[in-house]
């Protein structure tokens, strides 16, 4: 008698906040569909011509009348993960799956037509091959004069609505169409006759292994969500296949053995190697600036493959050893978070790592702390590898779900972003500061995609909800029920992402004057008008010292007024 008093006392006590939940649960759900809509409407043109199912990451840039790709292959990589897990909920609840099914299977195409494509761009003349090397778009110039179905329901201006992420009418994609647009292509940078980037000849940006690895996480999550007989009206992908599953798994053995076929110098088609321009070292040439992270990772990439399509790669034991040798020096550095994420998104995928003192899980837990990103990894990993729940990441993940601006993402300028840490395109890619505080590059101004915001709903709901039967019901719901959540939170977070950003912030203010004096030969007077007139052209702003200044009791003072601030409210 006694157990069952205390039982019925333990549901009496916690009714209140799984009462609670829930409504946060269908409160995020509404939302979620509403992101689905303006991804549709605003961010995507469903189709298999060229450019078409491949996701823009922001509308508006710069304030301007641009639609921009940014970093596409990872967009495209997320779209697919959203759409396998979209699937499987409406799946499990017995809902209406044909519209998901068309969108994941013209998504898995664009993949290809991108691969296909990579062989041709740049007249190599040679013959179209789905090998696994890919570029990152095929959008054609005039893609939004003749998608006008990119402006439904926009708005005409060229003003951000403040405080929303609601998007205005665009004209262009970025660097293609008109000549408002800027078509800008990088110069030639080649360096004592090796190329030291995409050089002139280039006129696409090719893979690299965070582009690779976005896609990847995509093609994982279609592998774990559907079932083997899936298809999309029995229509075929470009080698002919038609079950969605099995073409997913077609998708990561090709990338996946490129990789490993080149994972120590990657090139182009021609045998050019494949880099980005560093401005900043005229002298030295830099063949793998974003490339150079595959000579870490062989040893766990190939397990990737394993996850998904069950064949493991193995290198000569010599090399195998070195790269795992540099794994786990690269472990112990400190790094740049874009490596150091790209490294917890492969522990995430492969279930893997080179650790023998504690469990993968845990160790994607640890190494995503710093950066507010296990919610988003450690789940990915409890997806597709079974890990045990985490009871304080279920706790996170709901709160980050619960703020996010019901209209999307955005950033526009230092004084208006989305607050709770939807300040960025893509908060899982992103350092504490950006997320919190908006782009270290002020300029980098934009209406978000909130693809992020819908791939971590999901697999919150996969992992710890089982399915609500709330989930596809609530697509035609009146958005009048919508429930806004204000974004709060502590000291301590606070006073991080200020440091993050300070100093992010600083770095490229740095990068900026020094750019500008490495070319100047005027007089001081002259370059700093030179450097100044710089600021206001991409700020908005003078050039300051205090710009340069990142100090503890900086970070109290902004954050103290932050939080004083919001008691007042």
């Amino acid at each position: 008698m006694k157990n069952h008093i205390l039982v019925l006392l333990a549901i009496l006590y916690s009714a209140p906040f799984l009462m609670a939940q829930n409504s946060n649960i269908d409160n995020n759900i509404l939302k979620y569909w509403n992101y689905r809509e303006r991804l549709r409407n605003n961010f995507i043109a469903v189709g298999g011509e060229a450019g078409e199912s491949l996701p823009f990451a922001s509308r508006n840039k710069y304030g301007q009348t641009k639609l921009a790709q940014g970093e596409g292959p990872i967009m495209l990589g997320h779209y697919i993960g959203v759409l396998a897990t979209e699937y499987k909920l409406l799946h499990q609840n017995k809902q209406d799956t044909e519209q998901t099914l068309k969108e994941l299977y013209y998504a898995l195409y664009a993949f290809n037509r991108l691969d296909l494509v990579a062989e041709t761009s740049n007249g190599y003349n040679k013959e179209p091959k789905l090998d696994g090397f890919f570029v990152r778009e095929d959008f054609p110039s005039d893609f939004v004069s003749t998608h006008p179905s990119l402006n439904k329901n926009t708005i005409k201006g060229k003003k951000f609505t403040k405080g929303s992420g609601k998007t205005f009418t665009v004209k262009c994609t970025t660097d293609k169409g008109e000549t408002a647009c800027d078509n800008i292509i990088s110069a030639n940078c080649k360096v004592s006759g090796h190329p030291k980037g995409y050089a002139k000849k280039y006129t696409h940006i090719p893979m690299s292994l965070d582009q690779m690895l976005g896609v990847l996480m995509g093609v994982s999550l279609v592998n774990k969500m559907l079932d083997t007989d899936v298809t999309y009206l029995d229509k075929v992908f470009q080698d002919k296949e038609a079950l969605l599953k099995k073409e997913a798994q077609n998708i990561a053995k090709r990338i996946i053995e490129n990789a490993k076929n080149q994972h120590l110098a990657p090139k182009e088609p021609d045998g050019d190697y494949i880099g980005d321009c560093d401005f900043r070292g005229k002298s030295k040439p830099h063949y793998f600036k974003n490339n150079a992270t595959l000579y870490f990772f062989p040893r766990l990439t190939p397990s990737i493959g394993t996850a998904i399509y069950g064949k493991k790669h193995h290198y000569f034991p010599f090399i195998d050893w070195i790269s795992g040798g540099a794994s786990i020096q690269f472990d112990n550095m400190t790094g740049s978070f874009f490596h150091r994420r790209m490294y917890i998104e492969i522990m995430a995928m492969s279930g893997k790592d080179n650790n023998i003192f504690i469990s993968t899980a845990t160790k994607v837990k640890r190494k995503s702390e710093k950066y507010n990103w296990e919610a988003f990894y450690h789940t990915l990993g409890l997806l597709l590898h079974d890990w045990k729940k985490d009871a304080s990441i279920e706790k996170q993940t709901l709160e980050m779900l619960n703020v996010a601006p019901f209209d999307g993402p955005y950033f526009h300028g230092l004084t208006d972003f989305a607050k709770g840490g939807w300040a960025t395109e893509d908060r899982f890619t992103s350092s504490l500061g950006a997320q919190y505080n908006g782009s270290r590059f002020p300029e980098n101004t934009g209406n978000y995609n909130g693809l992020d915001y819908m791939l971590l709903h999901n697999m919150y709901l996969l992992a710890y909800q089982e399915a609500p039967k709330s989930y596809g019901k609530l697509i035609t719901q009146d958005k009048a029920n919508y429930k806004h959540t204000t974004a709060t939170f502590g000291i301590e977070k606070c006073m991080k992402s200020q440091k993050q950003s300070c100093k992010e912030r600083r770095s490229y203010y740095q990068f900026l004057h020094d750019f500008i004096y490495e070319d100047c030969n005027d007089s001081k007077e002259k370059c700093d008008k030179r450097l100044n007139d710089m600021f206001n052209w991409k700020f908005g702003v003078d050039y300051k010292e205090v710009n340069m200044i990142c100090k503890k009791e900086v970070y109290k003072k902004n954050c103290d007024k932050k939080l004083n601030q919001k008691k007042s409210d």
